[in-house]
């Protein structure tokens, strides 16, 4: 795989696809796309953040909880958070609560 050129800057859509392959065997690949946008702008420069725009919880049974720092946790369980907070204002109860329990903290 090569690279490109091309600087992030505000407005663009990316993906983020980080996967494990095992030859022969099967490959596992979470896949969001996200939004470039600005963070904040100071005296060292403009630095950029990434907002997801696909919400889709991350199956917890395919995660090694004990291989995760808690920055690592921290972030995953925000991000369900989020996800549960766009996504059940939309769904019926029974659905907002098996939403609920595939995004439950760890």
């Amino acid at each position: 795989m090569t690279g490109n050129d091309i600087p992030l800057s505000p407005g663009m859509v990316v993906t983020n696809e980080p996967g494990i392959y095992k030859q022969d065997c099967y490959g596992i690949r979470i896949e969001n796309m996200l939004l470039v946008e600005i963070d904040t702008n100071n005296e060292y420069g403009l630095f950029l953040k990434f907002t997801p725009l696909t919400y889709c919880p991350i199956d917890l049974e395919g995660i090694e909880q004990n291989l995760l720092n808690n920055e690592e946790k921290s972030w995953l369980n925000e991000y369900h958070s989020l996800v549960y907070n766009k996504l059940s204002p939309h769904l019926s109860e029974d659905e907002a609560d098996w939403l609920a329990k595939e995004c439950h903290a760890i």
